[in-house]
């Protein structure tokens, strides 16, 4: 049996940082590629990353091979980097636990051997010994100049706002030369049999069990008329829009199998070959007597020298393409042979599937300490910009090291991103609002985040209408959360004029109380400086009088019964404060006022919210009441004022549910803009759901809280999604994204797909959800009332899910 043996012979004799010697004589460096997310380049991405390539590569030394290499190598999910201390943590760390994806290592190696290295016309083994083996090995550490100029090359590319070459470690490259020559088994080496063999009636090799075949492009007749840098994506396109994708790209995620795509290019002396060129041109017009057609090819030639001369983007060079895949079993491998020559076609590519001896080269030589050997009869004559448009220039979903964690479209595993961005890498603010129509899964989603906001020690603040926090509230420890609810009639509890007795009240503290009692008297109207001033006095003199137990309505009582000499006694002009009417407009809220319930007595709970992480205060029932939602709007956001305000050291995020309802009333929409306006100062944010942009009214105030949003999730939305790409000026990849987001809610698939917009960048994200958050997170319907009649029996959220999904 014809066998390789690594340790007798290995590759690589030498390594010296990330440049290696092969056993061949070559010297090459290595690096492993950072490469843009699948699905976030526009048309115009790809033909700049085309560019940079060719700029890049262009002005290698003569007789440089390059070989980028993308491995691709299946993997089952585990979830060990998911937390799994909660209910929830654990549940999703189950869901998701066994998954199929596939690793992509991405690997650029440039190499150099002289310029005899092409001439080589037959396989030759790369596993015999090498004769002066210490001389060649003397010549590695001594010369440096090649290794120098790809150095150069290399920072050029890496000024790149798409790529970035990270030099490759000795470790990583003895694994690389370790896993390649082994299959990729993960836990044990194996042999590898060059012998004839077939599988399925098509020559192979066999590495362990593992069957290995190859296709490949050897020649320039093998490639289409015409080739694209990008093609149209028909999986994710429709009649109404384009969307587009990468030449190279079905070559690495639509194949699922075990592969490997190397692209090698040899920069030969453009020189010579266009000599070559020429002589070849002349040839032919000389032999125009034994065949006419022979005339005109021989000119073909010579207009092909003119644009060579006349086009310094015309760089002749020799390529070669192929695809090595590993399969477990023969009906595997017949799969992926039959899936991978369909692939190719697709593309108007003619794959060749190597004979016998040729697979061994291919396969021997796809290594890249071996690839500078690959025989002359395996590379095609073409010019380096159309070898370029063969690389693969995206990879797949890459998490962050912290965040919100989805799930990504290609395989549906959990991914990590970042949207609060703390270490402003692409946006200064994290502010956000969530788009969907009603009943696309808006309240699910801004659930799912919230509920890990909590988990990072976020404090959250919640202002809903919607009704759809509830149960997350219930679910979390009780130490931690605090729910309230507004019903007719009843104080909500919190007492903005409360103070620790003995305690000082501080000027910042004055003027969150003068804006509370101007919001109450004149909800419309907008505080002047002037105002400020006068109330400031009034509520000083208010506590110096020695009040017991500061109220809204004591505070009233207290202006009434000194109504005839307060004003001269404070010396406030009647202009700044209308006493008359304040205590005409303000009557409503005492006594027998029709809002006088909000301020009745009862414990107050301000003091427990800074106790807590996760505050919800849902006004469902007084959406329809704008006296007594902009009272409560006013009496929540001076509660959590506080909580937000005098913790900069912990994240904090107050978030507006179907924020339309709240800021149709100005005198509510001036409290939200000014969170929006003043929250970034405070190591905060500010959230908010909405079905549309048209929701929000036209004007300065909105137009600044567009304006300091950095972050959107926009879920499916049939209509189209024209009023956020006119609002968010987004682009037309963008777009795109948008507009190829679909819904998964039927068979064994339950997801719903959003796009994920922070700054500039954009991903097309999925959330998928294991069904004990789903049921957490449901808002309305028989489901939502069964559980919660579980809840009130047992008093204990966690087990009313698990007591209601044994029962269905």
């Amino acid at each position: 049996m014809e066998r390789i043996s690594l340790s007798k012979n290995p590759p690589i004799l030498r390594i010296r940082d990330n440049v290696f010697l092969s056993n061949n004589g070559d010297i090459v460096l290595g690096f492993a590629l950072d490469l843009p997310e699948i699905f976030t380049l526009s048309k115009e991405d790809y033909d700049a990353m085309h560019d940079f390539w060719f700029r890049t590569l262009r002005f290698l030394p003569k007789y440089s091979f390059v070989h980028k290499q993308d491995i691709f190598i299946k993997q089952y999910y585990t979830g060990e980097e998911l937390p799994t201390q909660t209910f929830l943590q654990k549940a999703t760390s189950k869901h998701f636990k066994g998954r199929t994806y596939f690793d992509h290592y991405p690997l650029l190696f440039i190499g150099n051997r002289g310029k005899s290295f092409l001439k080589n016309p037959s396989l030759s083994n790369p596993f015999k010994a090498l004769p002066r083996k210490e001389r060649i090995v003397k010549e590695f550490e001594r010369d440096r100049i090649f290794e120098r100029e790809v150095q150069k090359c290399i920072d050029f590319l890496n000024t790149s706002r798409f790529i970035k070459a990270v030099p490759l470690l000795e470790e990583e490259i003895n694994t690389l030369q370790e896993d390649y020559y082994n299959g990729f088994y993960s836990d044990s080496y194996v042999d590898t049999d060059l012998e004839d063999k077939t599988a399925n009636g098509i020559n192979c090799i066999t590495v362990g069990n593992k069957i290995v075949g190859a296709y490949s492009l050897n020649d320039i007749q093998q490639f289409p008329d015409y080739i694209d840098i990008f093609k149209l994506d028909y999986q994710y396109s429709s009649k109404k829009f384009e969307f587009f994708k990468g030449l190279a790209d079905d070559f690495g995620f639509r194949l699922p199998y075990n592969h490997i795509y190397n692209q090698i290019i040899y920069l030969d002396d453009h020189s010579a070959k266009k000599s070559a060129l020429k002589e070849q041109g002349r040839k032919l017009k000389g032999a125009k007597g034994f065949d006419i057609e022979n005339q005109q090819a021989g000119e073909d030639v010579d207009k092909y020298l003119v644009e060579l001369s006349q086009d310094a983007q015309k760089i002749l060079v020799q390529g070669h393409t192929n695809i090595i895949y590993y399969a477990e079993n023969q009906g595997e491998f017949e799969a992926c042979t039959r899936t991978i020559e369909t692939l190719f076609k697709s593309h108007d590519f003619k794959p060749k599937y190597p004979k016998r001896e040729a697979l061994k080269e291919l396969y021997l030589n796809s290594f890249p300490a071996f690839s500078g050997g690959i025989g002359a009869a395996r590379m095609y004559d073409t010019e380096l910009q159309i070898c370029l448009a063969t690389f693969l220039n995206v990879s797949t979903y890459k998490s962050d090291d912290e965040g919100v964690i989805f799930s990504d479209r290609v395989y549906n595993i959990p991914i990590k991103r970042d949207v609060r961005d703390a270490l402003k890498k692409r946006i200064k603010a994290w502010n956000f609002s969530i788009y969907a129509p009603t009943g696309e899964g808006k309240s699910v989603l801004a659930q799912h985040i919230f509920r890990q906001f909590n988990e990072f020690g976020y404090k959250n603040v919640i202002f809903d209408i919607g009704g759809s926090f509830k149960k997350l509230a219930l679910l979390l420890p009780k130490e931690k959360s605090q729910f309230f609810s507004f019903e007719p009639g009843k104080p909500l509890g919190l007492n903005p004029f409360y103070i620790e007795p003995g305690a000082d009240v501080s000027i910042e503290k004055y003027n969150d109380l003068a804006a509370f009692v101007f919001k109450a008297w004149q909800p419309e109207s907008d505080i002047t400086p002037d105002i400020v001033t006068a109330l400031v006095r009034i509520i000083k003199a208010y506590y110096q009088s020695g009040a017991s137990s500061p109220s809204f309505p004591d505070f009233y009582s207290f202006v009434y019964d000194n109504k005839d000499s307060l004003l001269k006694q404070l010396e406030i002009d009647p202009r700044f404060f209308d006493l008359e009417k304040f205590l005409f407009s303000c009557s409503k809220y005492v006594d027998e006022g029709s809002y006088a319930f909000l301020f009745e007595d009862c414990e107050d709970q301000s003091s427990l919210i800074e106790e807590k992480d996760y505050v919800v205060f849902e006004f469902d029932k007084a959406q329809e009441d704008p006296t007594a939602l902009a009272m409560l709007m006013l009496l929540g956001s001076q509660a959590v004022k506080s909580l937000i305000w005098n913790d900069k050291g912990t994240p904090g995020v107050i978030f507006f549910d179907e924020l339309a309802k709240f800021i149709k009333y100005k005198s509510i929409r001036d409290t939200v803009v000014f969170f929006y306006q003043a929250i970034r100062k405070q190591n905060a944010a500010v959230g908010s759901a909405l079905q549309s942009p048209a929701q929000l009214p036209v004007g300065d105030d909105t137009n600044a809280m567009i304006d300091n949003t950095q972050v959107l999730y926009v879920l499916y939305n049939e209509k189209g999604y024209q009023p956020l790409v006119d609002r968010f000026s987004l682009s037309e990849h963008q777009h795109n994204i948008l507009k190829s987001l679909i819904s998964i809610n039927h068979g064994e698939k339950n997801y719903v797909e959003f796009a994920l917009i922070i700054g500039k960048d954009i991903w097309p994200l999925r959330l998928e959800l294991p069904k004990e958050a789903l049921k957490v997170y449901q808002t309305d319907g028989r489901e939502y009332e069964a559980i919660m009649e579980t809840y009130e029996r047992t008093q204990h959220m966690e087990e009313a899910i698990k007591i209601h999904i044994q029962n269905h």
